[in-house]
């Protein structure tokens, strides 16, 4: 699907993964899914372990990317909200 030299691609993809961790070339990346499947249902995780799941990998030096679903009106639901709120407050990004 994401094969083609239009973006966006997986070059694309990675560039932007890249932008916000700089690397030299390899790093650990974990893409996964907060709810019941991509982009669908309700979370399927607390966020005590959503949290433990990205200290995890980012204890290992990775990056972890959540996928929501997102509403027809571009918002998140408030309950994924909560869950991306807790990680980054838990990481210390959350501003």
């Amino acid at each position: 699907m994401y094969r083609s030299p239009e973006v966006p691609n997986f070059a694309s993809f990675a560039a932007a993964a890249r932008a916000g961790n700089p690397v030299d070339g390899t790093q650990v990346h974990m893409l996964s899914y907060l709810g019941a499947t991509w982009g669908m249902g309700e979370p399927r995780f607390t966020a005590e372990q959503a949290i433990a799941f990205t200290h995890k990998v980012r204890d290992a030096g990775g990056a972890v990317t959540w996928d929501v679903p997102v509403e027809l009106n571009g918002t998140l639901p408030a309950a994924f909200l909560d869950q991306l709120w807790a990680i980054g407050k838990a990481l210390g990004t959350a501003h």
